[in-house]
């Protein structure tokens, strides 16, 4: 996943948060967020053939933080990412919904720890 198009925050923030909206993201390479990668609130959210690398965060949620969302990942890879508290690959809080095989697909979580 991510072949295509890349954002890297360098270590300097974070890298993609959306809240109440509908979100579709393809063919992405997101890496070195130091707030955690992704945010979502109250969002409907697909990833297709997305890599999620080398983020952390002083919280929870160092790739994915998810919080009341509903979220379709196909061909997603997390490696790599950390977080000081819980969910160093994906954190999911609140009512959520993560679907990870809507058609067959799976949710790829490499090398994802907990500091």
């Amino acid at each position: 996943g991510g072949d295509g198009a890349a954002i890297d925050a360098q270590g300097l923030s974070g890298v993609l948060a959306a809240a109440r909206v509908s979100l579709f993201v393809r063919g992405l390479r997101i890496a070195n967020g130091n707030q955690g990668c992704v945010r979502l609130y109250r969002t409907l959210a697909r990833f297709e053939d997305v890599s999620v690398e080398d983020c952390s965060s002083p919280h929870s949620g160092g790739g994915f933080f998810i919080e009341h969302s509903d979220v379709a990942f196909e061909r997603v890879h997390i490696r790599h990412c950390v977080a000081a508290l819980d969910g160093g690959g994906v954190f999911l809080t609140g009512r959520d919904s993560l679907d990870t095989s809507p058609f067959g697909s799976s949710l790829v979580a490499l090398h994802s720890s907990i500091a």
